[in-house]
C-alpha cells in the first residue's frame, strides 16, 4: 500500500492493517517566524506511567506522558491545540525555532482536531508492556538499519508478528511511526491533528478506548533523522505470564 506524505514531520499509522501516513518536519528551512502568544498557564496533570523503567530514555518517557495526558485530560490538551493556531500561516507551520513545515490541509485539520478533542471524555492512561516496547524497538532498529519506511519490516513482519515474538495480544493492535521527531508535545499534537490522513488513524490510536497497553522506542541518539515507533494493543500478556485470550482483531 502506498503511504501519502506531506512535505514535513513524517508519521505513519497502523490500526490492525496499514491505513495511511502523515508527514511533518522533513525538509525544514529556516525562517523568521512571528512568535504566537504563549498558551494560558494550566496546571499540569500527572498521568500514570506504569513501569517507566521499561523505557530506555527520558525522551521516551516524555512521549508516553504526553500521550497519557491527552487521554486522561483532553480538556488540558485542547488548550495546547488552541494555542497552536498562531503557528499556521496558510499551509505552513512556522515554529519558534525558525523551522517551517508544509502541511496538506492547513489550519482546517487543526480546527477539526479541536472539535474532536472538545467532545472527548477522559480515558484511562495506557500502561507499558515489555513485549510492546520490544516489538517497537525491533521495528525502529530495522528502519534505521535499512533506511526504509512503513510498517512492514525487512523480514516481511507486520506489527502483529513483532508483538507475537514476545507474547500474545488481545482485541486489536495499532502502530504509529514518527519518522522525524520534534519535542514530545509537538509530536503528539501532530499525531492528533493527523494532517493529510483521511482516516485520522494516528488520532484514533491515541484515543481508542479499547486500547489499554502501549510500547514505544526511539531510534539510537546518534542516528538521524530521529524516529519513534509506538505500538498499541487492547491487552498484552508477555511470555511467561497469563493474560486475556487472543480475540479476532477489529477492522477499520
Amino acid at each position: 500500500m502506498m503511504y501519502p506524505r506531506l512535505l514535513s514531520l513524517l508519521v505513519a499509522t497502523f490500526i490492525l492493517f496499514p491505513v495511511g501516513s502523515v508527514a511533518t518536519n522533513a525538509g525544514q528551512r529556516k525562517t523568521k517566524p512571528i512568535k504566537p502568544p504563549p498558551p494560558a498557564p494550566t496546571k499540569a496533570a500527572k498521568p500514570v506511567v506504569a513501569q517507566p523503567e521499561l523505557l530506555s530514555s527520558a525522551a521516551e518517557k516524555e512521549i508516553l506522558a504526553e500521550i497519557n495526558l491527552a487521554r486522561t485530560n483532553p480538556a488540558q490538551y485542547l488548550s495546547y491545540l488552541e494555542a497552536f493556531k498562531p503557528y499556521y500561516h496558510g499551509k505552513e507551520i512556522k515554529y519558534a525555532d525558525g523551522s517551517t513545515l508544509v502541511t496538506n490541509e492547513g489550519v482546517s485539520a487543526l480546527e477539526e482536531a479541536i472539535k474532536f478533542v472538545r467532545a472527548l471524555t477522559p480515558l484511562p492512561p495506557l500502561e507499558l508492556r515489555k513485549g510492546l516496547v520490544l516489538g517497537a524497538r525491533d521495528h525502529v532498529n530495522d528502519l534505521v538499519k535499512t533506511g526504509q519506511s512503513g510498517h512492514r519490516g525487512s523480514d516481511g513482519s507486520i506489527v502483529e508478528d513483532r508483538l507475537n515474538r514476545y507474547g500474545s495480544w488481545s482485541d486489536s493492535v495499532g502502530e504509529d511511526i514518527v519518522y522525524q521527531r520534534r519535542k514530545a508535545r509537538e509530536d503528539v499534537i501532530a499525531l492528533i491533528i493527523d494532517d493529510g490522513v483521511k482516516s485520522r488513524g494516528h488520532r484514533k490510536n491515541i484515543f481508542k478506548s479499547d486500547f489499554h497497553v502501549i510500547g514505544l522506542a526511539l531510534s539510537p541518539p546518534a542516528k538521524s533523522p530521529p524516529m519513534c515507533v509506538i505500538t498499541f494493543a487492547g491487552g498484552f500478556a508477555d511470555k511467561g505470564t497469563i493474560g486475556a485470550p487472543l480475540t479476532a482483531p477489529q477492522k477499520f
